[in-house]
């Protein structure tokens, strides 16, 4: 940028004094001062909020002080709360890599149908991650929301519409806080009870966790696969208890991790409360939470947190205008298809990708049966094998009704497009405009 502005030139053809680096250190400090007085840290985070907290929308919500230099710094625009505000299902996930230091980014995300697109609600900073920290980011969060539609913030299971459900990792902190932020709004259900009404696990994270223990046997691994897809609590409970009692390393812990109620019901629809309606048709995992970061982190990572947050900000004021643009002109900002089926198309072909990549030979899996269960048990898990192939079969069934019907969604857009074509030619000829 810099030499374009000087058309090539050196900064000493400027002048002699600028060949001397330090002194252009120096006027790059001085510039940076008396833009930042205040450093880019949470102190020029605090000067950037008094500075612009009068305005009709700020970007800088909310900071709260804890103890310790602890503290929650919230941002959106009134736009993405009121937007947030209207959906029924969220994806939160902490980021890691975006700020310099002990300081993190979390991200309230969802990816929307209508405009093909996944797009960030809110953005907080924060250095702290205990449950007492998530239930004052939560009401935060929330506060604001409120303060920006004018009424009370509605949770479906509370008020029968509104957010069904909250789709995040096992972090227990960040699900603890939540209950009980709900709990002090709603106390006629506990946290817990909360939790189980509205928190559903991803499982991709789920099945991560599983694949860190190398030592597990493939037959364990898979029961510990199936527990999500199981359609009874009995079935759910057997399963848990044959891993428990298997003997190999890990599996007792885990499933003492899995039999915590709102562990449980975040990852078996059968124990959840949440509404069955909302459950089928809320994503399984927060891989639109994951999109949004690795999108951001192309603007910059290991940054000041100040400059984070106004990356930040400077992103989602780009994705929200290309978002404008497509709602008024219908037109994309990529010629990929990124609809809800075509991602659901791709996610089914690279689960099927994995799945061929993980075979191994029968005569292998059945010496593990061996070393693992005794006889009467290696007969329930070769039932579990045949459902695993059931359930392979329907799954390829359905990517199959799936590729189908987004051969037919495609006609019906090229009729749409010619129609359109038609249309204009048409205008066209009645304004008298000769075509090109």
């Amino acid at each position: 940028m810099i030499q374009t502005y000087l058309n090539g030139k050196m900064l000493s053809d400027l002048h002699p004094s600028l060949n001397n680096q330090s002194k252009i250190d120096y006027f790059i400090e001085k510039s940076r001062r008396s833009q930042y007085p205040f450093g880019q840290n949470v102190l020029g985070v605090v000067h950037e909020f008094m500075k612009h907290n009068m305005s009709a929308d700020p970007y800088i919500r909310s900071i709260r002080f804890l103890d310790n230099g602890q503290y929650i710094v919230l941002c959106a625009t009134k736009e993405q709360t009121i937007a947030l505000s209207e959906l029924t299902h969220i994806e939160i996930d902490m980021a890691f890599k975006r700020i310099h230091g002990i300081t993190n980014e979390w991200e309230v995300t969802a990816y929307l149908p209508r405009v093909q697109k996944t797009l960030t609600f809110a953005r907080i900073f924060t250095n702290i991650e205990t449950a007492e920290a998530y239930q004052n980011l939560f009401e935060d969060l929330f506060g604001c929301i409120e303060r920006d539609i004018g009424e009370t913030f509605n949770f479906h299971h509370i008020h029968g519409e509104g957010l069904g459900c909250i789709i995040a990792d096992q972090h227990k902190g960040q699900a603890l806080g939540l209950g009980q932020y709900l709990n002090s709004k709603y106390p006629h259900l506990t946290p817990i009870e909360h939790l189980q009404h509205i928190y559903k696990l991803c499982q991709v994270h789920y099945k991560r966790n599983i694949d860190k223990n190398k030592a597990l046997s493939s037959e364990i691994r898979s029961m510990m696969y199936i527990v999500p897809n199981l359609n009874t609590q009995n079935e759910v409970l057997k399963i848990l208890h044959k891993i428990r009692d298997c003997g190999e390393p890990g599996t007792t812990a885990w499933v003492k991790d899995k039999l915590t109620p709102w562990v449980l019901s975040g990852i078996s629809s059968v124990f959840s409360k949440m509404d069955h309606v909302i459950w089928s048709q809320t994503p399984n995992n927060t891989n639109a939470g994951e999109s949004a970061h690795a999108n951001v982190n192309r603007d910059g990572r290991n940054l000041s947190l100040l400059a984070g947050i106004v990356r930040g900000r400077d992103f989602d004021k780009r994705q929200w205008e290309s978002t404008d643009v497509y709602e008024k002109y219908n037109v994309p900002d990529t010629y990929r298809n990124k609809s809800e089926l075509a991602r659901s198309i791709q996610s089914e072909k690279r689960a099927e990708k994995r799945r061929k990549g993980s075979r191994q030979p029968s005569n292998m899996a059945k010496k593990r049966k061996n070393n693992c269960h005794n006889k009467e048990n290696i007969t329930e898990i070769i039932d579990l094998d045949d459902l695993d192939k059931n359930q392979h079969i329907e799954q390829r069934q359905k990517v199959n009704n799936l590729e189908y019907d987004l051969l037919n969604i495609q006609k019906q857009r090229n009729n749409e497009i010619e129609r359109e074509i038609a249309l204009i030619e048409k205008r066209n000829q009645l304004l008298g405009i000769k075509g090109t």
